[in-house]
C-alpha cells in the first residue's frame, strides 16, 4: 500500500509514458528513473509491468537514434572513409 504522497509521485511517473521523448538525453534520464522506481520495489505488478514495457520502448528509440548517429557520422568523416578506425591512445581517435 502507498500513502498519499508516494501515490502521487507514482501518477507523475506514469504520465510520462505518453508519447516520444524529446531526445536522447530525455530518454536515458527517463530509462534512469523508472530503473530506480523499480528497484525500489514498491510497485504493484501491473504497473511493474506498464514501466517495464516503457522502459523497453525507450531502450528501442534510443538504440534506433544512436544507429541513426553513427551511422551520419561514418559519411561526415572529413576524408570521405565510410569505415571510421577505432580509437586508440596511438592515433588520437583519429
Amino acid at each position: 500500500m502507498t500513502d498519499g504522497s508516494e501515490q502521487g509521485r507514482l501518477d507523475d511517473l506514469m504520465q510520462h509514458q505518453q508519447g516520444e521523448p524529446s531526445g536522447i538525453e530525455a530518454a536515458l534520464s527517463r530509462l534512469e528513473e523508472i530503473a530506480r522506481t523499480l528497484e525500489e520495489g514498491k510497485l504493484d505488478l501491473q504497473t511493474s509491468l506498464n514501466l517495464y514495457r516503457e522502459a523497453k520502448g525507450l531502450h528501442g528509440w534510443c538504440v534506433e537514434r544512436l544507429a541513426a548517429a553513427e551511422a551520419e557520422m561514418q559519411v561526415l568523416l572529413a576524408d570521405g572513409r565510410l569505415a571510421p578506425e577505432k580509437w586508440t591512445a596511438e592515433n588520437g581517435g583519429e
